[in-house]
């Protein structure tokens, strides 16, 4: 399993919903060469959808069911379980690597959750892998500290402007 080569392509902003008027806050980190949202975090009318984009290397036709369980290890040793509220179903793209399978995990954040996101760092991450159940991100591999930091910025983005 890899993470997508992500390019430091960050956006924040606030504007407001053309129909109902209500202000949406969003932020997110895109990945550099398939222009997908590898990171994102929006907050509409109090509620903060967080989704998580991970590509797998191969092409896969499974789609993962909505109920996964993500589990985010802090800094300060505290574990964050989060249950996708979505279908994940695979994207299918090349690059450098060859083919891969895109998923987008989607996630609702408590505001008690986004805080801990804004002011402690995500050390690891485990996530389901399609072979053998699930499979850990590190902050030391590259594109784990890239994830762990634009979540962190984020999150910090979205409780300063919502």
């Amino acid at each position: 399993m890899t993470a997508t080569n992500v390019s430091n392509a960050k956006k924040c902003k606030t504007e407001k919903d053309p129909f109902t008027g209500e202000k949406v806050v969003l932020a997110n980190l895109s990945a550099a060469y398939i222009g997908d949202k590898l990171i994102y975090l929006e907050n509409i009318a109090g509620k903060t959808k967080f989704e998580l984009m991970w590509s797998y290397p191969g092409s896969f036709n499974t789609m993962v069911e909505k109920g996964v369980e993500l589990l985010f290890k802090l800094k300060d040793g505290e574990i964050v379980k989060l249950k996708t509220i979505t279908d994940a179903r695979p994207k299918l793209g090349t690059g450098v690597g060859g083919v891969f399978s895109s998923y987008t995990f989607e996630m609702e954040l408590e505001k008690v959750t986004l805080n801990k996101f804004a002011s402690v760092k995500i050390e690891m991450l485990r996530i389901p892998d399609l072979k053998s159940g699930s499979a850990d991100l590190d902050k030391k591999m590259p594109n784990g500290k890239i994830c762990f930091n634009a979540t962190m910025k984020c999150a910090k983005y979205l409780i300063k402007n919502i």
